[in-house]
Parts: structure tokens; sequence; C-alpha cells
């Protein structure tokens, strides 16, 4: 079952790996679970039950426009090799 939801999520160029992210066009992978290092995990994210999640950058000629995140709420075990 897919299902849709809305959170009130305040993403920055300048935190973290989401800051790779949105400056040099990199995916990230995300284990809510067992975080890495430089990410910063919103609480809201544990309360709707998130656990794994990818964000892929959305680029243009004139660089990354912003992202689209899917995120799963079970543990998937992503590698870079799988996107």
């Amino acid at each position: 079952m897919i299902e849709s939801i809305e959170a009130p999520v305040t993403v920055t160029s300048n935190v973290g790996r989401m800051a790779t992210l949105l400056n040099r066009g990199e995916l990230i992978i995300m284990d809510y679970e067992h975080p890495h290092e430089d990410d910063e995990i919103p609480d809201i994210a544990f309360e709707l039950g998130f656990r794994s999640a990818v964000s892929i950058p959305l680029s243009s000629s004139s660089g990354v426009l912003g992202m689209l995140t899917v995120v799963f709420t079970s543990a998937l075990p992503f590698s870079e090799k799988d996107l």
C-alpha cells in the first residue's frame, strides 16, 4: 500500500548531508535507526514511523532545483549501487 504524508520538515542547504545533496547534486540514502553522523533527523520522522529513505536531487542546467525523497516505514538495506 502506498501512502502519501506531508510532514513539516525544513531543509537547508548548509546542514549535514542535505547540504551535499543540494550543493553538489549527490543522492542520499538514509537509515533513521542508525543515522550517518552528519544527519540531523527531525523528531517528527520518528513520530511518523520513518525507518529509511532515499533523497535524489532534481537538477537542471543551472544547478540543483530541489530534491525528491521517498521514505519507507521499514528499514531497507539500500546501497548506492542499488540506485
